[in-house]
């Protein structure tokens, strides 16, 4: 199994990864438009509702990762000051 691995250029990898990828991407693209044809606006509204939750986690998650950077930074500038 080893060889046969070894013996795949990189291209082909990322040829066949990058076409499965976009096969996936236009299925979920067209199920989705017949999708939202169809449905009736209570589905609509959770859409709203469940993408503001996803955006404010997002934001939560960024502010986090913000702070520890900023707390590093404060760390290796009282290092410095400290020489």
């Amino acid at each position: 199994m080893r060889e046969f691995a070894d013996s795949i250029e990189w291209w082909v990898i990322l040829a066949v990864g990058v076409s499965v990828f976009s096969l996936f991407f236009e299925l979920g693209f067209r199920h989705g438009c017949k999708r939202r044809d169809h449905a009736n606006q209570d589905e609509k509204s959770q859409v709203g509702i469940i993408s503001t939750a996803l955006l404010g986690l997002l934001g939560l998650l960024l502010a986090f990762t913000l702070d520890m950077v900023e707390e590093r930074f404060q760390i290796a500038r009282w290092r410095d000051f400290s020489k």
